[in-house]
């Protein structure tokens, strides 16, 4: 994770539910977005209650069922398949209350760890305990977090997944409510903020890097497109390359 940061200014991670819609799929999907250039891939653990997303990426975590929860050959295939930095994105209740997340963490089957719903101090427990194993947590911040929940967030963690609105995914937003907060994080110059939620099209995050985030995080856009076809899907990754290739 940390080669790709330093090897490019701006990168955009895409989401995908593990195992949507199928196994076999999933692997070729996942190969030819990084053939086509997607720099960070950020798998969604399959959840029984998805309650932070939105309809789309609930109904492919439906489609997907929780099997591949304990099925380590999956992760493993994942791992040795994939060539870029995995962030594995789960709730506490499928990720660490099961300490499933333990088990990946030891054979070193994911980058980094995206957990939305759990405290900061929490939070920061858990990237204490990963740390071990050469392993992230990225941290999240929100307009809605209280000032020290931000700063502390801010100050521990290099990798910020900063939150566009409050409310489930898939939303789509527009405007730059999210400079003030943009711009204290990045008063601590060692900080990667990402964007992330409400991002669906290309021209949001080409706007979104011009005004200062490191990078974008895509997620039910991805997995709108993929819905409708693979080319469709393709499509997309090349349009971002394209823009973050010209952001740099």
């Amino acid at each position: 994770m940390q080669k790709s940061i330093d090897d490019n200014r701006n990168l955009f991670v895409g989401y995908i539910t593990a195992g949507y819609p199928d196994e076999e799929h999933f692997f070729h999907i996942i190969h030819e977005c990084c053939r086509r250039g997607l720099p960070v891939l950020e798998i969604g653990f399959p959840s029984k209650d998805p309650y932070e997303d939105g309809e789309v990426i609930k109904k492919a975590h439906e489609t997907v069922g929780t099997g591949l929860c304990h099925a380590m050959d999956f992760w493993r295939r994942l791992r040795a398949e994939v060539s870029v930095p995995i962030w594995l994105m789960g709730y506490r209740e499928d990720l660490i209350h099961t300490e499933i997340y333990r088990n990946l963490a030891e054979e070193g089957l994911f980058d980094a760890l995206v957990i939305p719903n759990i405290r900061v101090e929490d939070r920061i427990r858990l990237k204490a305990e990963i740390s071990g194993y050469g392993l992230d947590v990225v941290g999240f911040i929100s307009s809605d977090d209280s000032f020290n929940e931000i700063t502390k967030t801010i100050q521990e963690f290099p990798m910020i997944y900063q939150r566009l609105y409050s409310g489930p995914t898939g939303m789509q937003t527009s405007g730059n409510d999210y400079e003030k907060l943009l711009d204290y994080g990045k008063m601590f110059h060692s900080n990667t903020i990402f964007a992330g939620f409400g991002i669906s099209s290309g021209e949001r995050v080409r706007e979104l890097i011009q005004n200062g985030f490191y990078g974008a995080i895509i997620g039910t856009e991805i997995m709108r497109k993929l819905n409708k076809s693979q080319e469709e899907l393709y499509d997309f990754i090349d349009e971002l390359a394209g823009i973050m290739e010209q952001a740099r």
